[in-house]
């Protein structure tokens, strides 16, 4: 009976940062599927990168869905829901990404390994920054937010590198087709800043 009541008197407790963890820390398993199968470093299929992809959609339901449900949170609502937006955001831009590499025939992304290795040091960085968040730990959420932005800057110097080289290039498929896979690179860690954002955005609220 207690319990009855509780469940309606109540608010339910959720750690939504815990939440953020989990879904950051699902995100960077994608990422690692995709350096596995693109770098020749595992066994990753695409199914499996697809299937990956749709367990991180289901989280941001699952955790939306939840966040709806309770009538209090440390911060607000709105702010936590744009961080499980653009967790998933990073997600949507990777299936891009592979789509257009299955769709143009690439085996291999060895030439493109300094930008997948940033994105995977960005994606590391964005999870520590939940991680401190959920401890409540500011300065080092605001440090691993200042690492996201500055990886951030370095993609986007090899990726300006990497397309002066591809330029060069004399075969005209090659270089229209590579240059939407390093605009889809870049995308991915555009919305990995955009998501760091949003954690500069909560420690804000949170002062």
């Amino acid at each position: 009976m207690l319990r009855a009541l509780k469940k309606w008197i109540l608010p339910e407790q959720i750690d939504f940062f815990q939440c953020l963890v989990e879904q950051s820390l699902q995100t960077g398993g994608i990422i690692d599927e995709v350096l596995q199968l693109y770098l020749g470093e595992g066994q990753a299929q695409t199914n499996e990168i697809f299937a990956r992809i749709s367990e991180a959609k289901e989280s941001r339901e699952l955790h939306l869905k939840k966040l709806e449900s309770v009538f209090i949170t440390s911060v607000d609502k709105e702010a936590i829901s744009r961080a499980f937006d653009q967790l998933y955001w990073i997600a949507l831009s990777i299936e891009h990404l592979v789509i257009e590499i299955d769709t143009y025939r690439i085996q291999s992304l060895m030439d493109y390994k300094a930008l997948l290795e940033l994105l995977k040091q960005e994606m590391t960085a964005l999870t520590a920054g939940f991680q401190a968040l959920q401890k409540l730990e500011k300065s080092e959420a605001g440090q691993a937010v200042y690492q996201v932005i500055h990886i951030n800057n370095l993609l986007v110097k090899e990726y300006a590198k990497a397309l002066n080289t591809l330029f060069e290039s004399a075969v005209t498929r090659h270089m229209l087709t590579n240059r939407e896979i390093l605009s889809q690179l870049k995308e991915i860690s555009k919305r990995m800043h955009v998501c760091a954002n949003q954690i500069e955005d909560i420690l804000f609220k949170m002062n």
